[in-house]
């Protein structure tokens, strides 16, 4: 009975070796395999950390809009005041409507009343307006090096020139913090005895051409094209229309020392501030 007993647990053994060999490959498929429920739980991992990813994202995002519009002005500012002490040329900004605003160059000084040429067919169309600078140099201002290029110049390249910019009634002398701005579109400039004429006419709700220009008015030329405020950013209705200016020192003045701008969420709204002090140019958040 022991013989039997020791022969059938060596055959046993035999075959379970036999076995073993015969079937690696099934041994590390089990061994490889993924239940379902391990399966169903890395998908949820990884969908768990792409809703982290995107809504990081998403707030970020926000983060980085939110403010926009206060960046975009300040960095309009600290533009305008560089220039300035570059050229040595006093600097205007403007706040145009609730959404636009604008740099402005100054130029020169009206010698005189502006008035309407008595010319008939004058080269640059009906309702032309001109006004008369004796003593200052706009050749720099409007890349004409003398008046013999000027003359040279056909009638639709001196408009395609000009058509597009905007010249800028500024504040004259000791009213700088009284006035507010008038703008019309420029036209063209020519070099004459005694001195500067400048062609405009009316644009849009600038005001009344036959208005502007008076004697002893600045006057000036927008440096950069209307600028507006990203989406869903907005002025104050008591700004509109109120300028500051930067001198070629750097310094600040005018009837701005803080411009708020409000950002309109879908159910809040904040404002932001920029605070222009001794030329100096600071963001402020909403409290």
């Amino acid at each position: 009975m022991k013989t039997s007993l020791t022969k059938n647990s060596g055959r046993d053994n035999l075959q379970l070796a036999t076995c073993n060999l015969q079937h690696p490959d099934e041994r590390e498929r089990r061994r490889a395999a993924f239940t379902l429920i391990e399966l169903v739980a890395v998908m949820g991992i990884i969908v768990a950390l792409a809703l982290l990813v995107v809504g990081g994202y998403s707030g970020m995002s926000r983060a980085i809009a939110s403010g926009q519009g206060a960046r975009q002005v300040a960095d309009t500012l600290l533009l305008a005041r560089q220039t300035a002490c570059v050229s040595g040329v006093r600097m205007y900004f403007y706040i145009l409507d609730e959404e636009q605003y604008l740099l402005c160059r100054k130029m020169g000084t009206c010698s005189q009343d502006s008035d309407k040429p008595s010319r008939n067919n004058h080269p640059y169309g009906d309702n032309v307006y001109a006004l008369y600078d004796y003593y200052s140099d706009l050749g720099g201002f409007v890349n004409l090096a003398d008046r013999e290029s000027q003359q040279n110049m056909s009638n639709d390249a001196k408009k395609k020139m000009a058509s597009s910019s905007i010249l800028f009634e500024l504040p004259s002398g000791k009213k700088d913090n009284d006035d507010t701005p008038k703008y019309a579109t420029l036209l063209g400039v020519t070099n004459n005895t005694p001195g500067w004429v400048v062609y405009y006419k009316e644009r849009g709700d600038g005001g009344n051409p036959s208005q502007m220009f008076k004697k002893d008015k600045g006057f000036g030329l927008a440096l950069l094209p209307i600028r507006s405020l990203p989406k869903g950013f907005t002025f104050p209705e008591n700004e509109v229309g109120k300028f500051l200016f930067f001198e070629p020192t750097g310094a600040s003045g005018g009837k701005l020392e803080t411009i708020h701008i409000t950002e309109s969420a879908v159910q809040t709204s904040s404002s932001w501030s920029v605070v222009i002090n001794g030329g100096k140019v600071t963001v402020k958040p909403p409290k």
